[in-house]
C-alpha cells in the first residue's frame, strides 16, 4: 500500500462505523407529527361535555305493513259506467315526513311497504277475476282517493301518499285470451289521469281509491302566472 492511498477499513471498523451513524440520524431526526384527531360534523355545534344525539329511525314501517296485508278488501266493478271502487278498510298509510325519513336512514323498508301496496291492490283486482281493463278504462279516467285516519289528514301532500297505490294500478299484470296485459289504467301521467279528487273521514283507518272513465274531457288548468296573477310586470 502506498503512503497517499487511503487506509482500507476492516469489515468490523465498517459495520461499527454505520451503526453510530445511524444512532446520530435517530437522535436529530424530527419527532413524526401525533394524529389529528378527526371531528365529526354534528359535533362542532355540541356544547363541552354534551353527548351527541342518536339519529332518529323514523316510525315503524312493520306494523303500517301488517295493517295493509290484513286489511278487508271491498271491490266493485260497474263496467257498463265505467267505475271501479276499491275500499281497504284496516290499512293506514304513511306521512309524507315519515316516508322521507325511512328513505334517509332505512331505504329498504320504503321498498317493503311499496310491494305491500302493490300486493294489496292485486289481492283486490284477483277478487274480481280476468277482465278486459282497456274495454272498461280505454281512455282518460277520474280517480277519487279517501283516506280515513284518527287525525285530519295534510292537504299539502294528500296525492302523494297514495303514489304507491296509483303505480300498482298502472302496473297491475293480468292475462286475457292467454296474452299478458298490463295495467288497470294505461298510465298515471296527465294526459290519462287529467282529475284527481281527495276525500277524508276521521275514524277507524281505511284507505279506498275510486276510478271513473271520463265521459268528457276534463278541464285542465293552464294559465301563465305572469300575466294572470299579478297586475303589474316583475320589476
Amino acid at each position: 500500500m502506498s503512503k497517499n492511498s487511503p487506509p482500507r477499513w476492516t469489515e468490523e471498523q465498517l459495520q461499527e462505523w454505520m451503526n453510530r451513524r445511524g444512532q446520530q440520524t435517530e437522535t436529530q431526526s424530527p419527532p413524526s407529527p401525533a394524529k389529528k384527531k378527526k371531528i365529526k360534523p354534528e359535533s362542532l355545534s355540541l356544547e363541552p361535555g354534551s353527548k351527541p344525539k342518536k339519529r332518529s329511525l323514523g316510525i315503524e314501517v312493520q306494523p303500517v305493513i301488517n295493517s295493509i296485508n290484513n286489511s278487508i278488501v271491498t271491490i266493485e266493478l260497474d263496467k257498463d259506467n265505467g267505475v271501479l271502487s276499491i275500499l281497504f278498510e284496516g290499512a293506514k298509510l304513511i306521512s309524507l315526513n315519515d316516508l322521507f325519513q325511512i328513505m334517509q336512514v332505512r331505504k329498504y323498508e320504503s321498498f317493503r311497504y311499496k310491494k305491500a301496496w302493490r300486493n294489496a291492490i292485486n289481492r283486490a283486482l284477483n277478487k274480481l277475476g280476468p277482465q278486459d281493463w282497456r274495454e272498461v278504462f280505454p281512455g282518460k279516467v277520474k280517480m277519487t282517493l279517501f283516506r280515513r285516519s284518527a287525525k285530519p289528514n295534510d292537504l299539502d301532500s294528500a296525492r302523494v301518499l297514495f303514489k304507491y297505490s296509483i303505480d300498482a294500478l298502472v302496473k297491475h299484470v293480468y292475462y286475457l285470451n292467454n296474452k299478458r296485459q298490463r295495467g288497470v289504467i294505461i298510465d298515471d301521467s296527465r294526459q290519462y289521469l287529467p282529475e284527481m279528487l281527495e276525500a277524508y273521514s276521521m275514524g277507524l283507518p281505511a284507505v279506498g281509491l275510486r276510478l271513473e272513465r271520463c265521459t268528457n274531457e276534463p278541464e285542465i288548468l293552464m294559465i301563465e302566472p305572469e300575466k294572470d296573477w299579478f297586475k303589474k310586470a316583475a320589476i
